[in-house]
């Protein structure tokens, strides 16, 4: 498996279960672009106390899947799969009879050829989605027994996608590569160094039927494959845990290099001869592991990856993505907080749309004991209401966004947003853009001057009323004065300023003096004891 400190992974020993057919999901064409509202900050349905999600595919921004595993306890011997599907508008999970099983990826090929891979006890387990219904296929490993594992997948088109993983023999695991062509799943040999024992694949991503890339994971150390068509070749990148191919001329992968004690984010470019280091951000420092997790693209100018650093020391678990614009790797903040933004492990992402992104994994293990489904979109426009031109401006572009030439006005404000201030934004905060999409923002036009109001006049009330009548009329109660009486009852207002019947700004302060019998005031006039 890929390294992932703190976040055990699920133990699987599945029973023998009743493998069925099909599976009900969301009927084709249920996520038109007429129902889909953006994302409003739902998050995914937690169905049992561990709960993760290994694997994320976007077929747009508004039709995600997501896989993982819900299990009762970390023993999940008997656990159902999960499967997720977001509509555009929430969240729902999707029942399964293949059950118990373990989901580790999910591929869309578009909306109605959808792949999902991971493990019975019977196997390899493999899943398709054809708009309709999830319908397991036959593969070659399905029958192999306990400890066979899918842990990659790639669906490119209705008759090139690819499976790899692990499967057990004589108590080790041997790395296994599967390949559909429309009609069936068959095996793809893989070199001797990288199937031996304690090997798998990990990953791996294909651009045409002749160009396609693989990582092998041998020992603890990772191993880059090349498929031409014909063979797998291996060859020696260090570093790259996850990788992505876009054209025979351009690839990508995503790691981590050992930097002092710590390790540091790795990023790598195929550019059709050879592997090439290109500077990365790693936003916890050189103090802490910034590991990459996994990497999409849609093209040579929108590449997407994500990862985490902390977890150390009791240090927090905090996830972040970076974009790579055609020139430069940009940080991009997750819409996370609470315990999403400091226990997090982003597993997975995938490319909704040109510029967006979606980003699953689990969260809460080290707060709460539980692995709760992790899964948000990228980039997602933040909250400026309030905040000055230039505050918002700095906002968004730190979320990857840039700000329109062209700004709506508004005097509708409010006495807490005043001229020249940021009242709202289009797109809305919290709803997803494309990175660079020009973000317009509605100003406050008029600088707010608030109303005068009269002033009660509250002299000889007690306390409580004079305080409910001042606020009342919009003004606060400012200074208390107590002064000493023997006459006037404790706590009645013998004076205030301004007096009652003028005019005073609205929320101003009315000055209090108020009787008290003993010398103990706090603000006390005339230090004096009543005899009688």
């Amino acid at each position: 498996m890929r390294l992932f400190p703190r976040t055990p992974m699920l133990f699987v020993a599945l029973t023998p279960l009743a493998l069925a057919g099909a599976v009900a999901g969301p009927a084709a064409g249920a996520t038109a672009d007429t129902t889909c509202s953006g994302w409003n900050g739902a998050q995914p349905v937690q169905p049992a106390r561990f709960s993760p999600l290994y694997g994320i595919a976007a077929v747009s921004p508004c039709d995600v899947w997501a896989v993982g595993i819900q299990a009762s306890n970390l023993d999940a011997t008997t656990a159902p799969p999960l499967i997720e599907h977001w509509n555009g508008s929430s969240w729902s999970t999707v029942q399964t009879s293949v059950n118990p099983a373990f989901l580790e990826r999910v591929s869309a090929v578009s909306a109605s050829d959808i792949w999902a891979a991971g493990n019975t006890q019977a196997g390899a387990l493999i899943l398709h989605y054809d708009g309709t219904s999830w319908t397991q296929k036959p593969n070659p490993h399905d029958s192999d027994g306990t400890g066979d594992e899918l842990s990659a997948l790639d669906g490119r088109t209705a008759s090139d996608a690819w499976a790899g993983g692990n499967n057990r023999q004589n108590g080790t695991r041997h790395a296994l590569m599967m390949h559909w062509d429309g009609t069936t799943w068959n095996p793809s040999p893989l070199p001797s160094a990288v199937s031996g024992d304690n090997t798998a694949v990990i990953s791996v991503s294909a651009d045409s039927a002749t160009d396609a890339w693989a990582v092998a994971q041998v020992d603890d150390s990772p191993v880059l494959l090349h498929w031409d068509g014909t063979q797998w070749t291996p060859s020696t990148v260090p570093g790259i845990w996850s990788v992505t191919a876009l054209s025979p001329t351009s690839a990508w992968g995503v790691g981590y290099s050992q930097v002092g004690n710590h390790f540091q984010t790795l990023t790598e470019h195929w550019d059709g001869s050879s592997w090439r280091v290109l500077s990365s951000p790693s936003p916890g420092g050189t103090g802490q592991d910034n590991v990459l997790t996994d990497v999409t693209a849609t093209s040579g100018s929108d590449v997407w990856a994500v990862g985490r650093y902390g977890g150390d020391d009791d240090q927090p678990l905090v996830p972040f993505a970076m974009h790579w614009n055609g020139g430069s790797w940009t940080s991009v903040p997750l819409p996370v907080s609470g315990v999403q933004a400091t226990d997090t492990n982003p597993i997975s992402v995938s490319a909704a749309a040109p510029g967006q992104a979606w980003v699953s994994g689990v969260s809460g293990f080290d707060t709460n004991g539980q692995f709760i489904p992790f899964a948000v979109p990228v980039p997602v426009v933040p909250n400026v209401s309030g905040d000055t031109v230039s505050t918002a401006t700095a906002a968004l572009t730190s979320a990857g966004l840039t700000v329109s030439g062209t700004q709506n006005t508004t005097t509708n404000c409010t006495p807490s947003i005043t001229g020249n201030n940021v009242v709202g934004s289009d797109p809305a905060a919290g709803q997803q853009a494309p990175v660079g999409q020009p973000v317009t923002l509605t100003i406050c036009s008029v600088t707010v001057i608030h109303p005068t109001v009269t002033v009660p006049d509250v002299t000889g009330e007690d306390d409580a009323s004079a305080r409910s009548d001042i606020t009342s009329a919009g003004l606060h109660v400012g200074t208390v004065t107590l002064k000493v009486s023997c006459t006037i009852p404790r706590g009645q207002v013998i004076s205030q300023s301004p007096a009652g019947g003028t005019t005073a700004a609205f929320g101003s302060d009315v000055n209090l003096t108020e009787a008290t019998r003993s010398g103990s005031a706090v603000h006390q006039v005339v230090p004096h004891f009543c005899t009688q």
